[in-house]
């Protein structure tokens, strides 16, 4: 009889065969518990290893955005009421864009209906969190029937004096609150939509205190793993053609220039979502299709982000201005209207073509006419993940599978990448073949935990505390160019720039067509522009040798003085020129430097500090701890320093503070936190290992990888260079002299005595 109710839903609905497949899985499973059992009962019952980070058994469907879960859920619904399992279903939403899409689609005319295909589920009683305080009384009088409760996640949760929910309070119609009314229920399904969402201490307490018997999750981004009946990922999807083909398009043989990368993103895919739209049009009406407006999707930082680009897209001078008018710019702080605009995208009569978003769109809002996705260069790291793809990826016309469609343009979603190897070209790789879907190694976290562990100081009161005092250096340095026969030192031939797409997941590659370009007036006058005004060691002092430079390299790579010959291989080569240019200039550079010292009455004066360690078994003592150990926990067990407990980064390190802990010539000794004390360079701060004390000296000493000791590497030579200079200036000022010491790593011995030590120092 059961295997008998499945499949009837399955075919009445419709049901594509991941879903069904999820169906079933939810049948078998089922059959072995009893849901009113306590939940380790149910968890030894199951068939399968399952686990639950909730109070109550909770099953997940991690199944790709565009396969259909909402037709699931309501397959799940008619399936446990037929069953007579429950007639009591709590649908949960995680913000309000999903909680309204849930009261659309609760509507029998809508085309997303949640029972579509079981006309008998009409008369279900359904209740929202806009009118339950008078509809639950309402339907307890009059109704026996199924009941579909549909509520944001907001509005369960207790809060505070602010809260204005009255979930939690009494109602007179009920003689109880409607939380206690739905505690009582005794068969409540939790079905939660986008689940991922509720995994916060607040949003669980809510979720048990409604005591439901099951909790059904529907997410393609799933962050507990160990409760999933089925895992269809968007790669599968894609496989299979239950969604849109995902292609990262990328610029071949490119070298524009880095600075105009938003701009060539926007004309790359405005001219592709041209082309796209012209396939669609003709394509339905060949088919006698219903109208359908493609859509660019373009992701951007900050509202002020947002409004730039949406200005220079309507502006005159931007594909001859032929979206003005046309886009649609949207954020948390859209008024009505703009909202309204968005709900009827898919309206044919709309006029939207190109809709900007704001960190917006990521869950709830699914439209199928969306084939262009540009995610700007200041949005990839947070928007071009899973959900932003997946607003992409639906089916047109209402195609079940992509081979209906026969022209593959029309079922194909285009990402809009810069540079392969660059920008975010495997950003885009990566979301598009886990679109939908939280790869298993980054949702278990099965790392060490970590804590910050506070490294106490005495104080300046205390017998070990060294003077050391406060001396101000300041570090400048200037640069001359020294003029140079500049000739090119990389290829600059005839190179054709092209839109290279990527088919995921076969990973096969095509040409889509020509590449834009960035028309400047004068290449040669925005080169020299760039060498003085884009980098960091070249100014308007250099202008003249700059100029002659870049005339030598110009002249060299064409066999040519002709300014347009110099202007057609910039236009073509322009970040290239650029590149090879500025590193040959930086090796033509005669840099001078110099380094102040601003002696002061005042000393160092130092703190408590923090680290990062173990969790467990964080903090060890100097006796017990291996050197596998030592660069990840806290040292304890010091004296003659205010810091009792120090954090290395390497054994030589401790060895060199154990030295120093034991040397009786060693009145007291510092391991230096980081940041407490340092000396200004053209490296930027330097902050040595240890500061110790004698009877006679104070003495700054730094541990260094032995290699580049005794190569001299330029950045261990300078920052020992400046250390010393600053040991001269504070000897001026104290009451007794320092000197510095480098010592290599592999000259640390645990049996040197501190002079033995210092001896073994490389000299500076």
């Amino acid at each position: 009889m059961s295997e008998h109710i499945l499949t009837g839903i399955a075919d009445a609905m419709n049901l594509r065969d991941p879903l069904r497949d999820g169906l079933r899985k939810l049948h078998q499973n089922l059959s072995f518990v009893n849901l009113r059992d306590d939940l380790p009962k149910i968890k030894n019952d199951l068939p399968g290893n399952y686990t639950f980070d909730t109070d109550f058994p909770s099953f997940c469907f991690d199944i790709a955005t565009g396969v259909g879960k909402t037709r699931l859920m309501g397959a799940c619904i008619a399936y446990l009421y037929e069953q007579g399992i429950s007639r009591n279903f709590f649908l949960l939403a995680p913000g309000q864009t999903i909680y309204d899409k849930m009261k659309r689609e609760i509507v029998s005319s809508h085309p997303k209906y949640l029972f579509a295909g079981l006309p008998h589920f009409a008369n279900a009683q359904v209740i929202t969190g806009d009118d339950y305080r008078w509809r639950e009384g309402l339907t307890l009088q009059l109704y026996e029937d199924v009941r579909v409760y549909i509520f944001n996640i907001q509005k369960l949760l207790k809060g505070g004096e602010k809260q204005k929910y009255k979930f939690h309070e009494f109602m007179e119609t009920l003689g109880k609150s409607f939380s206690d009314a739905m505690r009582q229920k005794g068969d409540l399904v939790l079905l939660m939509d986008e689940s991922h969402r509720y995994r916060g201490p607040k949003f669980f307490e809510a979720l048990h205190d409604l005591n439901p018997l099951l909790g059904l999750e529907f997410t393609a981004t799933p962050v507990f793993q160990g409760n999933k009946l089925i895992d269809y990922s968007m790669k599968k999807a894609i496989e299979d053609g239950y969604v849109k083909r995902v292609r990262p398009i990328y610029r071949e043989n490119d070298a524009q220039g880095d600075e105009h990368l938003d701009t060539l993103k926007l004309q790359d895919g405005l001219h592709l979502h041209l082309r796209t739209k012209a396939h669609v049009e003709t394509y339905r009406v060949n088919k006698g299709l219903p109208p359908l407006r493609p859509l660019a999707f373009i992701n951007t930082r900050d509202i002020s982000h947002g409004e730039r680009i949406q200005k220079q897209i309507e502006s005159a001078k931007f594909m001859g201005g032929q979206f003005k008018g046309k886009t649609l710019l949207i954020h948390s702080k859209s008024d009505e209207e703009d909202e309204q605009t968005l709900v009827n995208l898919e309206n044919p009569e709309s006029d939207v073509e190109v809709v900007i978003h704001v960190m917006r769109l990521k869950e709830g809002w699914d439209v199928q006419n969306i084939y262009t996705i540009i995610p700007l260069r200041a949005t990839i790291s947070e928007t071009l993940g899973a959900q932003t793809i997946g607003r992409g990826v639906r089916l047109p016309f209402g195609k079940a599978k992509r081979d209906e469609i026969e022209d593959e343009k029309v079922a194909t979603l285009n990402v809009i990448c810069y540079q392969k190897g660059k920008d975010n070209y495997k950003a885009i790789i990566e979301a598009a073949e886990y679109v939908g879907e939280v790869k298993p190694e980054e949702a278990k976290d099965d790392g060490p935990q970590l804590e910050s562990h506070e490294l106490k100081a005495a104080g300046e009161r205390s017998p070990y505390a060294i003077v050391v005092p406060l001396i101000e250096t300041h570090h400048t340095s200037a640069a001359t160019l020294r003029e140079f026969p500049a000739k090119p030192t990389v290829a600059l031939g005839e190179i054709s720039t092209s839109l290279v797409a990527v088919d995921i997941p076969t990973g096969g590659k095509e040409k889509v067509g020509p590449a834009t370009v960035i028309q400047i007036e004068d290449e040669v006058a925005d080169l020299l522009r760039w060498l003085i005004h884009g980098t960091d060691c070249l100014n308007e002092k250099d202008a003249a040798a700059i100029e002659k430079v870049v005339a030598s390299y110009l002249t060299a790579a064409t066999k040519s003085k002709d300014q347009k010959q110099w202007h057609a291989l910039l236009t073509q080569h322009r970040q290239t020129v650029r590149e090879d240019l500025f590193t040959q200039m930086r090796h033509n550079l005669k840099e001078t430097e110099s380094l102040d010292f601003t002696p002061s009455k005042s000393k160092v004066r130092f703190a408590s500090a923090r680290r990062t360690v173990l969790k467990e078994g964080g903090v060890k003592q100097r006796t017990r701890v291996s050197d596998k150990e030592i660069p990840h926990v806290v040292v304890a067990g010091y004296e003659k320093t205010i810091y009792p407990e120090c954090a290395f980064d390497s054994a030589q390190e401790k060895i060199v503070a154990d030295v120093l802990n034991s040397d009786k010539t060693v009145k007291r000794w510092l391991r230096v936190p980081e940041g407490q004390f340092s000396i200004a360079g053209a490296y930027g701060n330097y902050s040595p290992d240890f500061i110790a004390e004698t009877d006679s000296a104070c003495h700054i000493i730094e541990v260094k990888d032995a290699s580049k000791v005794r190569k001299k590497d330029p950045e261990v030579m300078e920052k020992a260079k400046h250390a010393k200079e600053w040991c001269v200036q504070a000897t001026k000022i104290s009451k007794k002299p320092w000197s510095y010491h480098l010592l290599p790593h592999d000259k640390a011995s645990a049996s040197d005595s501190f002079q033995g030590m210092l001896a073994k120092c490389f000299p500076v």
